[in-house]
């Protein structure tokens, strides 16, 4: 059984994202996004203008652990220097 108020602050929750969401193709993560908000800052949510630093607040810490593009040259230059010595 749903409740109205829940169900409000989850359709403000969805909006909010939709509006500023860039990953089309990503729908899973946006979910987990929206959750991540529900579940965090459910509270927060009369004020719709945090939603946009909640999802990067969200997606910084999904993102902590990417590989950089330096990251690559890095391990690209320690492949090559690693075949050479070999």
């Amino acid at each position: 059984m749903s409740h109205p108020i829940n169900d409000k602050i989850k359709e403000t929750i969805s909006e909010g994202v939709e509006a500023v969401w860039m990953l089309p193709n990503r729908p899973d993560l946006r979910e987990d996004c929206e959750e991540y908000i529900w579940d965090y800052y459910a509270e927060d949510i009369i004020n719709p203008d945090k939603i946009p630093s909640m999802v990067i607040e969200f997606l910084s810490k999904h993102c902590s652990n990417a590989t950089s593009s330096k990251d690559l040259e890095h391990m690209a230059r320690q492949g090559l220097m690693g075949a050479n010595y070999e």
